[in-house]
């Protein structure tokens, strides 16, 4: 997915936002952000939104200093999400089809973003499950498909939102082998190998790093060992905005599970915006 006109000011204020979690005095924000900018303004039109945001990344840590300005977010994230599980839990228990509600949980997780807008309401949409509607759905297709599987690649996102994502994998066959990939180093909200461990979710799959801190899959960035267990494995699936920006060209099926949250990415997948989707590309 290549950038739009529509992406550099998201970009602009996806900048000022970290710059803002990295430092404190104004003076140097507007110095860093004049940086941020012109940066922006030159930047690659056949990028994909996330390669821009990981060089913006890039470009506040090394201005500010600050590797990881969204360390206490994404703890954060983990405690919220973690003291909502025994209510995850249950809505699968109860369900009348326990794989389509976790796909459910596992979507609704996505709103957990510090990307698009820097903010998100948690507890509104755990009042709203048993409402979501899938724009586009290939629950069938997938509930076919993993009955054969022998194994998941299950590339992550978000902090916090690993917990619904957890809830997913746990409900699914206990002799599939299950992975789940997350970044090496830290970058915007992300799940990374440093704060993984502490979400449970270790205890139903087999972590692996990607081997960079790239935002979605940034092909030359990821490690071989990556690339060779995404090759290998029976069945992928993607979660979030980063991931279907950077792997919708992907040379092997994938599903993708995301809340469309701009209007670029809802145009691409053909749904409306803030819809969630669960889908093949």
């Amino acid at each position: 997915m290549r950038l739009h006109p529509e992406c550099l000011p998201c970009a602009g204020n996806f900048g000022l936002r970290t710059i803002r979690r990295s430092i404190s005095d104004e003076k140097q924000v507007w110095k860093v952000l004049k940086d941020v900018m012109e940066f922006i303004a030159h930047s690659d039109e056949h990028w994909t939104p996330a390669h821009l945001g990981t060089k913006i990344m890039g470009l506040v840590s090394e201005k500010t200093g600050i590797s990881d300005p969204y360390k206490e977010d994404k703890i954060i994230q983990n405690k919220q999400a973690l003291k909502l599980y025994p209510r995850l839990k249950e809505l699968v228990r109860e369900a009348k089809d326990p794989l389509k509600m976790a796909l459910m949980i596992s979507s609704a997780g996505n709103v957990i973003d510090l990307g698009v807008s820097g903010e998100f309401d948690l507890e509104g949409t755990m009042d709203k499950i048993m409402e979501i509607k899938l724009a586009k759905d290939e629950t069938e297709v997938f509930r076919e498909k993993i009955q054969a599987a022998k194994s998941l690649l299950f590339i992550s996102d978000n902090a916090g939102e690993i917990i619904f994502d957890r809830i997913l994998l746990e409900t699914l066959n206990k002799s599939l082998k299950k992975i789940v990939s997350v970044k090496s180093g830290p970058v915007l909200n992300d799940i990374t190998i440093d704060d993984v461990y502490s979400t449970g979710i270790e205890n139903t799959a087999e972590i692996i790093e990607t081997g960079s801190s790239s935002l979605g899959i940034i092909w030359e960035d990821v490690s071989d060992m990556f690339k060779d267990i995404y090759k290998k494995a029976d069945i992928v699936i993607a979660k979030g905005h980063a991931n279907i920006e950077t792997l919708d060209d992907a040379d092997r099926e994938i599903f993708f599970l995301l809340k469309a949250k701009c209007n670029v990415v809802a145009e691409e997948l053909g749904v409306p915006v803030n819809s969630f989707v669960f889908t093949r590309i």
